[in-house]
């Protein structure tokens, strides 16, 4: 993640557009290229947010994209002219609400992604439930982090799949494959 945030300092420094994938969800393999301006950050309720101008696939404007499930970013030749204030490039990181949100912490973070991962390829094994307990057993991940990072990788596809007003066959699909993995670990919102 260090990399991609310095490739995203590295194209606002230089006043290029930053080419990347953005993986919405674990199981997605449609993640088409994105080209973005890129302007600010700001501390989000799980990750790193980062603020940009999106300006391909079809221009929709100003966009924020979670650090974590930015892929295979890169600085383009692609100079802009920003359409507002840039801070990316000093590395500020604003504070994106008043009201401050449940903290993730270290163990969070580490338990999220190793879900991530074992979810990646669209299968969940037995030793990828195993992995994910034995690393919530080591980090001392608490039964209320444990359910919180669960409702909220819930929430990141459910979020998703209701941008744009209606429900596929593909995100039903995903629907119940997040719901058998969060309750093979444990706990599934719902449930």
């Amino acid at each position: 993640m260090a990399d991609t945030l310095a490739t995203f300092i590295e194209a606002a420094s230089s006043g290029r557009l930053v080419q990347f994938r953005y993986l919405k969800y674990p199981k997605s393999t449609n993640n088409p290229w994105r080209l973005a301006e890129p302007y600010s950050m700001s501390d989000g309720k799980q990750d790193l947010l980062l603020y940009t101008f999106q300006v391909d696939p079809t221009p929709d404007g100003y966009r924020s994209f979670m650090l974590h499930k930015i892929a295979d970013a890169s600085v383009t030749d692609t100079m802009y002219i920003p359409r507002r204030t840039v801070t990316i490039d000093g590395a500020v990181v604003q504070p994106s609400r008043a009201v401050p949100e449940p903290a993730w912490t270290d163990a969070a973070r580490a338990y999220r992604d190793q879900i991530t991962i074992a979810m990646a390829d669209g299968e969940v094994t037995v030793d990828d439930q195993h992995a994910c307990l034995l690393l919530a057993r080591e980090v001392g991940l608490s039964t209320e982090e444990r359910d919180y990072v669960h409702a909220s990788l819930f929430h990141r596809i459910l979020g998703a799949a209701l941008d744009d007003g209606r429900l596929t066959d593909d995100e039903r699909k995903q629907f119940r494959f997040m719901h058998r993995t969060l309750a093979s670990l444990g706990y599934a919102p719902g449930a």
